[in-house]
């Protein structure tokens, strides 16, 4: 076996901006999950911004494919819409697409997931932390993998991975020979060592930091949608520090 610092580790950025795609290019990642409205755990982002991110340099783009917050239980026109978003997605050149489906249950929808795994044909797939809300999380795996999936997003069914680090050692232990378990939620340079050291090859996250808007006039006391006013005039972007720090705590 080589050495730990002498191993390959994937860090996926996920990202909701342009400006946060092109700060995780410069701090290094391998793949950006592409998204819009992280604050709502992330959905589907622009045409125009999978063409964007597709024209950077030296990164990989996994699109989410999400059509709206809440559950991961969809009706038929959620559906089609998903199976579009694929397309489209594929159309604009992506290498990955990144969804989950349940049923009413909290159980992988099969059915669904196979028919989706069809659609992006061609392309990588990804089942994100709806993994996480399933009630058999060694079930899915299961599931999740006789789908067809190449990864699987997950915090082992935990808020953050730290807190799931037993049941993601388990995953990895049982699956790890037959997908790709990469850990998300709370992932840092603090804490990637942990997971690195039993047997995790790939990482998710954010590297967000605040930003003062550049705005030099600001209204009080309005905010939009459900934005806390105190930071309406405050922007979450990547920190490219964030991504770099990662990658030299793996290596190290």
């Amino acid at each position: 076996m080589k050495d730990l610092a002498e191993q390959r580790y994937t860090i996926e950025t996920c990202t909701d901006t342009a400006y946060s795609c092109k700060m995780a290019v410069e701090g290094g990642c391998d793949r950006i999950e592409l998204c819009s409205s992280l604050a709502l755990g992330g959905l589907t982002p622009s045409a125009s911004l999978i063409e964007y991110a597709c024209n950077l340099p030296s990164v990989s783009i996994a699109v989410m494919i999400r059509p709206r917050c809440g559950d991961f239980l969809y009706d038929d026109d959620e559906f089609e819409l998903m199976k579009r978003d694929i397309e489209l997605s594929k159309e604009l050149g992506a290498g990955s697409v990144v969804f989950g489906i349940l049923t009413p249950e909290a159980m992988v929808d099969k059915k669904r997931t196979r028919l989706l795994v069809e659609a992006a044909e061609g392309m990588q797939v990804c089942f994100h932390r709806a993994i996480d809300m399933t009630q058999n999380i060694m079930q899915s795996m299961e599931d999740i993998i006789a789908c067809g999936c190449h990864r699987v997003l997950t915090s082992g069914g935990f808020a953050t991975a730290a807190e799931g680090i037993e049941v993601i050692r388990q995953m990895q232990q049982s699956f790890g020979k037959s997908i790709d378990i990469m850990v998300g939620s709370a992932v840092s340079s603090s804490n990637v060592k942990r997971f690195r050291d039993i047997g995790i090859r790939s990482f998710h996250l954010s590297g967000k930091a605040d930003c003062e808007s550049r705005m030099s006039f600001r209204k009080a006391g309005i905010s939009m949608g459900a934005t806390d006013p105190a930071r309406e005039y405050v922007l979450s972007q990547t920190d490219p520090c964030k991504i770099a720090a990662l990658r030299e705590a793996l290596n190290s």
